[in-house]
């Protein structure tokens, strides 16, 4: 899935390399960031949250709100019954520039905070090989996470934007404080996703 996604992202900025190659290079007057401010599309990472997202940049800092849910009621063996996450960001631009009227970037770096939860399905084998397994509701797991690290925003013709974030992350898990191996986690966190620039 990361491989394929990764995948993606890079065939998005090789396409955008490749349109600018040979094209008359004029520069906006105004900067794509600028021009339009605000962008919605999805978004998916452990610090920001996963789902739905707004982002938007003012002068001098930029923030962004993402949220996503799934509910899956049938106990597939596939992911969990409930899968949640509301995550909020701020990022400070560092540098950016729009190289032609195709193409744009800006270096930032980024803090957040994320809310998430799910509840499990939990598999049980029945006693005899020859039973099938069944599969039961586990217990309700909620966490917080907060993070912070360096992002680069993309920006493709003014409107599509294509941003990847890499920082660290800290995660708690406050039903599970009397496990201590488990109630904790530090980790890098890769995130990213795609907007549209309005």
């Amino acid at each position: 899935m990361r491989v394929r996604a990764v995948s993606i992202v890079v065939a998005f900025l090789m396409a955008g390399i490749t349109l600018n190659l040979g094209a008359d290079v004029i520069r906006p007057e105004v900067r794509a960031i600028d021009e339009f401010p605000s962008a919605i599309g999805f978004y998916a990472g452990i610090i920001s949250g996963t789902g739905m997202s707004y982002q938007k940049w003012t002068p001098s800092f930029g923030y962004q709100i993402t949220a996503g849910a799934l509910y899956l009621p049938e106990g597939t063996g596939f992911g969990n019954l409930l899968d949640y996450s509301v995550g909020l960001q701020f990022q400070f631009p560092i540098s950016g520039d729009d190289f032609s009227d195709r193409l744009a970037g800006q270096l930032y770096i980024f803090t957040g905070v994320n809310h998430s939860g799910y509840i499990p399905w939990v598999f049980s084998r029945g006693d005899d090989l020859d039973e099938p397994g069944t599969y039961s509701i586990g217990s309700y797991t909620p966490g917080v996470t907060v993070g912070a690290g360096f992002g680069i925003e993309v920006v493709l013709f003014r409107r599509f934007s294509i941003p990847f974030e890499l920082g660290y992350a800290a995660s708690v898990y406050p039903l599970q404080l009397d496990d201590p191996v488990n109630a904790f986690a530090v980790r890098i966190a890769p995130q990213g996703g795609f907007r549209y620039r309005y």
